[in-house]
Protein backbone atom coordinates (compact mmCIF):
# COMPACT_ATOMS: atom_id res chain seq x y z
CA UNK A 1 0.00 0.00 0.00
CA UNK A 2 2.71 2.44 1.01
CA UNK A 3 4.93 1.81 -2.04
CA UNK A 4 1.94 2.47 -4.31
CA UNK A 5 1.60 5.96 -2.84
CA UNK A 6 5.26 6.73 -3.49
CA UNK A 7 5.11 5.35 -7.03
CA UNK A 8 1.99 7.39 -7.75
CA UNK A 9 3.68 10.53 -6.42
CA UNK A 10 6.76 9.79 -8.52
CA UNK A 11 4.66 9.36 -11.69
CA UNK A 12 2.79 12.61 -11.01
CA UNK A 13 6.07 14.47 -10.36
CA UNK A 14 7.59 13.08 -13.57
CA UNK A 15 4.54 14.15 -15.63
CA UNK A 16 4.64 17.63 -14.12
CA UNK A 17 8.36 17.90 -14.86
CA UNK A 18 7.87 16.84 -18.49
CA UNK A 19 5.12 19.46 -18.91
CA UNK A 20 7.25 22.13 -17.22
CA UNK A 21 4.75 22.57 -14.39
CA UNK A 22 5.51 23.59 -10.84
CA UNK A 23 3.78 22.21 -7.75
CA UNK A 24 1.28 24.60 -6.23
CA UNK A 25 2.75 26.97 -3.65
CA UNK A 26 2.31 26.09 0.02
CA UNK A 27 -0.66 27.92 1.46
CA UNK A 28 0.44 30.54 3.98
CA UNK A 29 4.12 29.86 3.29
CA UNK A 30 5.00 33.37 4.48
CA UNK A 31 3.43 32.86 7.92
CA UNK A 32 4.80 29.32 8.26
CA UNK A 33 8.32 30.57 7.55
CA UNK A 34 7.80 33.47 9.95
CA UNK A 35 6.57 31.05 12.63
CA UNK A 36 9.67 28.86 12.27
CA UNK A 37 11.84 31.93 12.77
CA UNK A 38 9.86 32.84 15.91
CA UNK A 39 10.68 29.40 17.30
CA UNK A 40 14.40 29.85 16.54
CA UNK A 41 14.40 33.28 18.18
CA UNK A 42 12.73 31.93 21.33
CA UNK A 43 15.47 29.27 21.44
CA UNK A 44 17.99 32.13 21.25
CA UNK A 45 16.25 33.90 24.15
CA UNK A 46 16.46 30.72 26.24
CA UNK A 47 20.18 30.40 25.43
CA UNK A 48 20.82 34.06 26.26
CA UNK A 49 18.91 33.68 29.54
CA UNK A 50 21.10 30.73 30.51
CA UNK A 51 24.26 32.73 29.68
CA UNK A 52 22.87 35.56 31.83
CA UNK A 53 22.36 33.14 34.72
CA UNK A 54 18.59 33.19 34.40
CA UNK A 55 17.76 29.49 34.49
CA UNK A 56 14.35 27.89 34.56
CA UNK A 57 13.68 28.71 38.22
CA UNK A 58 14.72 32.36 37.82
CA UNK A 59 12.59 32.75 34.67
CA UNK A 60 9.67 31.14 36.52
CA UNK A 61 10.08 33.60 39.40
CA UNK A 62 10.37 36.66 37.14
CA UNK A 63 6.70 37.67 36.92
CA UNK A 64 4.59 40.54 35.69
CA UNK A 65 0.94 41.29 36.26
CA UNK A 66 -0.49 41.41 32.75
CA UNK A 67 -4.20 41.61 31.99
CA UNK A 68 -5.04 41.04 35.65
CA UNK A 69 -2.97 37.89 36.15
CA UNK A 70 0.61 36.98 36.94
CA UNK A 71 2.67 35.77 33.99
CA UNK A 72 6.23 34.50 34.36
CA UNK A 73 8.90 34.99 31.73
CA UNK A 74 9.19 31.19 31.48
CA UNK A 75 5.47 30.77 30.83
CA UNK A 76 5.44 33.58 28.26
CA UNK A 77 8.41 32.09 26.36
CA UNK A 78 7.01 28.55 26.54
CA UNK A 79 3.64 29.76 25.25
CA UNK A 80 5.18 31.68 22.36
CA UNK A 81 7.36 28.65 21.54
CA UNK A 82 4.39 26.26 21.63
CA UNK A 83 2.29 28.48 19.41
CA UNK A 84 5.12 28.94 16.91
CA UNK A 85 5.99 25.22 16.73
CA UNK A 86 2.57 23.60 17.05
CA UNK A 87 -0.47 25.85 17.04
CA UNK A 88 0.30 28.19 14.15
CA UNK A 89 1.29 25.45 11.66
CA UNK A 90 -1.73 23.33 12.60
CA UNK A 91 -4.09 26.28 12.31
CA UNK A 92 -2.65 27.44 8.99
CA UNK A 93 -2.72 23.96 7.45
CA UNK A 94 -6.31 23.35 8.57
CA UNK A 95 -7.76 25.59 5.89
CA UNK A 96 -10.13 27.12 8.43
CA UNK A 97 -11.52 30.53 7.56
CA UNK A 98 -9.78 33.42 9.26
CA UNK A 99 -6.84 31.26 10.33
CA UNK A 100 -4.41 34.05 9.42
CA UNK A 101 -6.41 36.38 11.67
CA UNK A 102 -6.05 33.87 14.52
CA UNK A 103 -2.27 33.90 14.18
CA UNK A 104 -2.28 37.70 14.11
CA UNK A 105 -4.47 37.88 17.23
CA UNK A 106 -2.21 35.54 19.22
CA UNK A 107 0.87 37.41 18.00
CA UNK A 108 -0.63 40.67 19.24
CA UNK A 109 -0.59 39.24 22.79
CA UNK A 110 2.91 37.84 22.39
CA UNK A 111 4.25 41.20 21.24
CA UNK A 112 2.72 42.85 24.29
CA UNK A 113 4.22 40.26 26.66
CA UNK A 114 7.72 40.54 25.20
CA UNK A 115 7.68 44.35 25.29
CA UNK A 116 6.56 44.34 28.92
CA UNK A 117 9.30 41.89 29.94
CA UNK A 118 11.89 43.93 28.01
CA UNK A 119 11.14 46.89 30.27
CA UNK A 120 11.86 45.01 33.51
CA UNK A 121 14.79 46.47 35.47
CA UNK A 122 15.97 42.94 36.32
CA UNK A 123 16.75 42.32 32.65
CA UNK A 124 18.69 45.55 32.11
CA UNK A 125 21.81 43.98 33.64
CA UNK A 126 21.71 41.09 31.13
CA UNK A 127 22.82 42.49 27.75
CA UNK A 128 22.73 39.12 25.93
CA UNK A 129 19.16 38.51 27.06
CA UNK A 130 18.12 42.07 26.23
CA UNK A 131 19.51 41.69 22.71
CA UNK A 132 17.76 38.33 22.20
CA UNK A 133 14.46 39.79 23.41
CA UNK A 134 14.89 42.79 21.11
CA UNK A 135 15.41 40.46 18.13
CA UNK A 136 12.35 38.43 19.07
CA UNK A 137 10.30 41.59 19.53
CA UNK A 138 11.39 42.97 16.15
CA UNK A 139 10.45 39.71 14.45
CA UNK A 140 7.06 39.60 16.16
CA UNK A 141 6.51 43.17 14.91
CA UNK A 142 7.35 42.04 11.36
CA UNK A 143 4.56 39.46 11.00
CA UNK A 144 3.49 39.00 7.35
CA UNK A 145 0.35 40.93 6.41
CA UNK A 146 -3.10 39.66 7.27
CA UNK A 147 -3.94 39.47 3.57
CA UNK A 148 -1.26 37.62 1.61
CA UNK A 149 0.05 39.12 -1.63
CA UNK A 150 -2.21 38.24 -4.53
CA UNK A 151 -5.19 37.58 -2.27
CA UNK A 152 -8.53 38.14 -3.92
CA UNK A 153 -10.56 38.28 -0.73
CA UNK A 154 -10.40 41.29 1.54
CA UNK A 155 -10.93 40.81 5.26
CA UNK A 156 -12.32 44.36 5.43
CA UNK A 157 -15.03 43.83 2.80
CA UNK A 158 -18.58 43.85 4.08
Amino acid sequence: MRIERYLRALVIAARMTLRGEQPPPRPHADLLDWSQQVSRLVDAVYAAAEVSRLGYVERQNLKLRLDGRLLSLETALATIQHHARREYPTLLRSGAPFNRAGVHAANFNHRYWVKQFQALPELQAAPALRTALERLSAHLDAIPPLEPAGSRVSVNES
